[in-house]
């Protein structure tokens, strides 16, 4: 192999092994990558659960509250006869009463019309008594008969809270709309201390996907997307959030996962946002999980990809080294370092299987050719051995490249050259001897400023019946001859 084979042999070895382990390395990545999507979406989902759980717990609470308050005679007394002082007085200590004896912020008597007939904060200077709600969705939904929900800041008040409002019935008719108002900051208070040794951010959002709990405080009164047109004149129309701008967090939709969860961007870091829509009560939690609490997991992963892609390569390198040195020893082995040529034991190999073709088939012809250089002890004694190793050298090249690719030369002897001729006819044998001769005659070696000449002499035989070796005694009788009648011939 030459120099040039073996460098272009390196560099694919190189380029193979720096793909494997840029493979595996790659296998790795998006292997981790995948552990920590699925371990960060099942961490955010489990804290949507429970953080929704305990908000519906918390709202819950209030769910029948409206409906006891109906109970009470007063109030049903109050919107017969919203004028009559005695009633309304009576109303609103009830109402104080039942705030006094649960967590609600507010509980408040509106009529048909939206006019606030009575209500638990009747003392306050921000007293309700009075006041016409009529614009509040929660409002128009009672009217509507069904429950009213809504969370927004009190158009009086100026206080968040989430409204619970249903209709008070009578004679199958809506006479009027119970509200009771839950207060939000316990709730934000209580899930700040959940989350307060957590890297994860809880926020509670309304339909619009506005936030009006966080325990991340700047991004109170943001929304989670861009409002369209309408949702941003229902949140002006209505009063949600009295005259607070709701601008769009500074979030980057980077991928959706699915239909509950996605990866935002935000300077530069990245989230699993999920989403916990909670339909019963019309609210959404949400929880948003930093990607790069998993990056040990996913980096792991990487140098595990790494350390098996170079387990491999080594391993295939492995293989490959000792397949290499096993043909480098074996081709030593038959290879003669000084000519190039084949040795005796390429002959023990390859000639064997050769005639047993031959033996099978007499129609597959075999020469052997038993070449000797003239006079070579005399270019040693003349010259020196190293002349005569350049000698040899020069003459091996000469006869591989007269020969056909399917002949074989072998070193034979110390100046001495074998040629298995494989089907090959008499013609064509004598030919390729001739011209080999030839080759040799009209060569002229350069040692030291000097030329020397060389010719050779051989004996060449065709098989028949007989073994290899008596094949090539037939031939080196006939080389025997070739010297004795004068040299720098061919006997055939």
């Amino acid at each position: 192999m030459t120099l040039k084979q073996d460098i272009g042999n390196n560099k694919l070895i190189a380029s193979l092994v720096l793909l494997i382990i840029s493979f595996f390395s790659l296998l790795g990545y998006l292997i981790g990558e995948r552990i920590i999507m699925t371990q960060a979406q099942n961490d955010a989902s489990m804290l949507a659960s429970s953080s929704g759980d305990f908000l519906i717990s918390e709202i819950s609470r209030f769910e029948l509250l409206p409906s006891m308050v109906q109970m009470c005679s007063c109030v049903k007394n109050l919107l017969e006869e919203p004028d009559n002082t005695d009633i309304r007085d009576k109303t609103n200590l009830k109402l104080e009463e039942i705030v006094s004896l649960s967590d609600a912020q507010v509980v408040y008597l509106l009529d048909i019309n939206g006019h606030t007939l009575a209500s638990s904060n009747w003392k306050s200077k921000q007293s309700f008594v009075g006041n016409n709600y009529s614009i509040r969705p929660y409002f128009i939904d009672a009217i509507d008969n069904k429950t009213g929900r809504y969370i927004a800041l009190g158009l009086t008040s100026k206080k968040l809270g989430y409204y619970l409002a249903k209709p008070i019935m009578s004679n199958n008719s809506i006479q009027g709309v119970l509200v009771v108002k839950i207060g939000m900051d316990i709730l934000q208070e209580k899930l700040q201390q959940q989350f307060e040794q957590r890297e994860e951010e809880v926020i509670i959002s309304d339909k619009n996907d506005i936030i009006f709990i966080s325990t991340k405080t700047d991004w109170l009164f943001h929304s989670l997307k861009t409002l369209s047109n309408n949702e941003l004149n229902h949140v002006k129309i209505y009063q949600t959030y009295a005259d607070i701008a709701i601008k769009p967090l500074e979030l980057t939709d980077h991928k959706f996962l699915n239909r509950y969860a996605r990866i935002l961007t935000s300077n530069k870091k990245h989230y699993i946002l999920y989403i916990n829509t909670l339909h019963n009560i019309q609210l959404n939690v949400n929880i948003v999980v930093p990607l790069d609490k998993y990056y040990y997991t996913r980096n792991l992963s990487l140098f595990l990809g790494i350390i098996l892609g170079l387990f491999i390569s080594t391993f295939l390198l492995f293989l490959y080294i000792r397949d290499t040195y096993q043909k480098n020893i074996v081709n030593n082995a038959i290879t003669d370092p000084l000519t190039g040529l084949y040795t005796r034991l390429y002959l023990q190999e390859f000639a064997p299987k050769l005639f047993l073709l031959h033996q099978r088939d007499h129609k597959i012809q075999i020469a052997i050719a038993l070449l000797d250089l003239d006079f070579f002890k005399i270019i040693n004694d003349t010259y020196g051995h190293s002349a005569g190793d350049k000698v040899l050298i020069e003459v091996g090249a000469l006869i591989k490249k007269c020969i056909r690719k399917e002949d074989v030369a072998i070193r034979y002897g110390g100046e001495e050259i074998l040629l298995i001729l494989p089907c090959i006819n008499t013609h064509e044998a004598h030919h390729l001897l001739e011209q080999i001769r030839l080759t040799i005659e009209q060569f002229k070696i350069h040692w030291e400023e000097k030329r020397i000449s060389i010719t050779i002499s051989g004996g060449l035989a065709f098989a028949s019946d007989e073994s290899m070796f008596e094949l090539i005694n037939k031939a080196d009788i006939k080389l025997y001859e070739a010297k004795h009648s004068g040299r720098n011939k061919i006997i055939y």
